[in-house]
């Protein structure tokens, strides 16, 4: 019975991790963010992912410490609205949709 039990809820928890990634962060942080994903790096690395009902995406993956090879991932979002003008249209340009976690 605790075998259940145990596989009930790692799969519980596997289907909602996915809801716990996700962030809302300030526009200025985003902002920030957004300008680390024009540049390459090697412990971790930003992604633009696109917009989706007013809101933009980004991704970090960061390598794991505990677990070498193994990436971290959080998605960051804000409202497209909140940002400033000049990266509105930035964002706009690139004319990407968030489709939504790819697994």
């Amino acid at each position: 019975m605790k075998k259940i039990l145990l596989i009930i809820v790692i799969v519980t928890l596997n289907v909602f991790s996915g809801c716990w990634n996700i962030r809302h962060i300030s526009p200025k942080e985003f902002k920030k963010r957004y300008e680390y994903s024009k540049i390459d790096e090697t412990m971790y690395y930003y992604e633009y992912l696109g917009v989706k009902d007013g809101k933009v995406f980004l991704k970090k993956r960061s390598r794991s410490y505990s677990h070498p090879g193994k990436w971290n991932v959080i998605i960051f979002c804000v409202e497209l609205q909140s940002l400033d003008e000049e990266l509105r249209k930035e964002i706009r340009s690139l004319n990407k949709k968030y489709t939504g976690r790819k697994k």
